[in-house]
Protein backbone atom coordinates (compact mmCIF):
# COMPACT_ATOMS: atom_id res chain seq x y z
CA UNK A 1 0.00 0.00 0.00
CA UNK A 2 1.26 3.42 -1.07
CA UNK A 3 0.15 7.12 0.66
CA UNK A 4 0.01 9.36 -1.83
CA UNK A 5 -1.44 12.57 0.78
CA UNK A 6 1.98 13.52 0.61
CA UNK A 7 3.01 13.17 -2.92
CA UNK A 8 3.43 17.16 -3.11
CA UNK A 9 6.48 16.48 -0.77
CA UNK A 10 8.02 14.03 -2.64
CA UNK A 11 11.34 15.24 -4.28
CA UNK A 12 11.55 18.22 -2.15
CA UNK A 13 14.48 17.58 0.51
CA UNK A 14 15.38 20.18 2.87
CA UNK A 15 19.68 20.51 3.23
CA UNK A 16 21.52 21.87 6.43
CA UNK A 17 25.07 23.14 5.80
CA UNK A 18 26.92 22.82 8.17
CA UNK A 19 30.25 25.02 8.96
CA UNK A 20 33.49 23.46 10.46
CA UNK A 21 32.66 23.56 13.59
CA UNK A 22 29.09 22.38 13.68
CA UNK A 23 27.09 25.33 12.92
CA UNK A 24 23.95 25.10 11.00
CA UNK A 25 24.64 28.23 8.45
CA UNK A 26 22.52 27.77 5.92
CA UNK A 27 19.03 25.61 5.67
CA UNK A 28 17.42 25.27 2.80
CA UNK A 29 13.61 24.36 2.52
CA UNK A 30 11.61 23.19 -0.78
CA UNK A 31 8.51 22.88 -1.79
CA UNK A 32 5.44 22.83 -3.96
CA UNK A 33 2.09 23.01 -4.56
CA UNK A 34 -0.79 20.90 -6.28
CA UNK A 35 -2.20 23.40 -8.66
CA UNK A 36 -5.70 23.33 -9.81
CA UNK A 37 -5.60 21.67 -13.29
CA UNK A 38 -3.95 18.16 -11.22
CA UNK A 39 -0.52 19.43 -12.38
CA UNK A 40 3.05 20.67 -9.79
CA UNK A 41 4.02 23.64 -9.35
CA UNK A 42 7.76 24.12 -9.95
CA UNK A 43 9.82 23.50 -6.45
CA UNK A 44 10.62 27.04 -4.59
CA UNK A 45 13.24 27.22 -2.35
CA UNK A 46 12.98 28.82 0.62
CA UNK A 47 16.85 29.76 2.47
CA UNK A 48 17.78 30.47 5.67
CA UNK A 49 21.50 32.02 6.55
CA UNK A 50 22.96 32.09 10.03
CA UNK A 51 26.58 34.09 11.04
CA UNK A 52 28.06 33.16 13.97
CA UNK A 53 31.00 34.68 15.55
CA UNK A 54 34.24 32.78 16.29
CA UNK A 55 33.18 32.03 19.84
CA UNK A 56 29.71 30.43 18.60
CA UNK A 57 27.74 33.40 19.25
CA UNK A 58 24.59 33.86 16.68
CA UNK A 59 25.36 37.40 15.12
CA UNK A 60 22.41 37.25 12.60
CA UNK A 61 19.98 35.62 10.72
CA UNK A 62 18.82 36.33 7.37
CA UNK A 63 15.22 35.07 6.67
CA UNK A 64 14.23 33.52 3.23
CA UNK A 65 12.55 37.01 1.93
CA UNK A 66 16.46 38.08 2.21
CA UNK A 67 15.48 40.45 5.46
CA UNK A 68 17.56 40.55 8.62
CA UNK A 69 15.22 38.50 10.83
CA UNK A 70 17.46 39.63 13.83
CA UNK A 71 21.09 40.37 14.82
CA UNK A 72 23.05 40.07 18.30
CA UNK A 73 25.99 41.38 20.05
CA UNK A 74 27.74 39.94 22.59
CA UNK A 75 29.82 40.69 25.47
CA UNK A 76 33.16 39.13 26.47
CA UNK A 77 30.98 36.71 28.66
CA UNK A 78 28.70 35.48 25.90
CA UNK A 79 25.55 37.57 27.39
CA UNK A 80 23.51 39.41 24.57
CA UNK A 81 24.23 43.01 25.26
CA UNK A 82 22.00 44.16 22.23
CA UNK A 83 19.57 41.92 20.24
CA UNK A 84 17.43 43.36 17.18
CA UNK A 85 14.51 41.53 15.46
CA UNK A 86 11.85 42.53 13.01
CA UNK A 87 9.27 41.26 15.10
CA UNK A 88 10.38 42.32 18.56
CA UNK A 89 12.23 45.42 17.47
CA UNK A 90 15.34 46.03 19.66
CA UNK A 91 16.37 45.55 23.56
CA UNK A 92 19.51 46.63 24.75
CA UNK A 93 20.68 44.96 28.07
CA UNK A 94 23.11 46.40 31.15
CA UNK A 95 24.40 43.66 33.34
CA UNK A 96 26.23 44.08 36.62
CA UNK A 97 29.61 42.45 37.35
CA UNK A 98 27.65 38.90 38.14
CA UNK A 99 25.96 38.65 34.89
CA UNK A 100 22.94 39.77 36.13
CA UNK A 101 20.72 41.81 34.30
CA UNK A 102 20.00 45.37 36.11
CA UNK A 103 18.33 47.35 33.17
CA UNK A 104 16.54 46.60 29.66
CA UNK A 105 15.38 49.21 27.86
CA UNK A 106 13.23 49.01 23.94
CA UNK A 107 13.65 50.87 20.87
CA UNK A 108 11.55 53.49 22.57
CA UNK A 109 13.85 53.96 25.37
CA UNK A 110 11.23 52.20 27.43
CA UNK A 111 12.15 49.71 30.43
CA UNK A 112 9.84 46.73 30.95
CA UNK A 113 8.52 46.00 34.65
CA UNK A 114 10.04 42.93 35.95
CA UNK A 115 9.11 41.42 39.56
CA UNK A 116 12.18 42.32 41.16
CA UNK A 117 11.23 46.33 40.70
CA UNK A 118 8.19 45.58 42.27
Amino acid sequence: MVSTAYKHHWNTPSNVVIDALGRSVKSVQRNRDLRADGTWSPIVEYTTVSMYDIAGNLLSVTDPLARVACTHVYDLAKQALRTESIDGGMRLNVMDGFGNVVEQRDAKGLSPCTPMMV
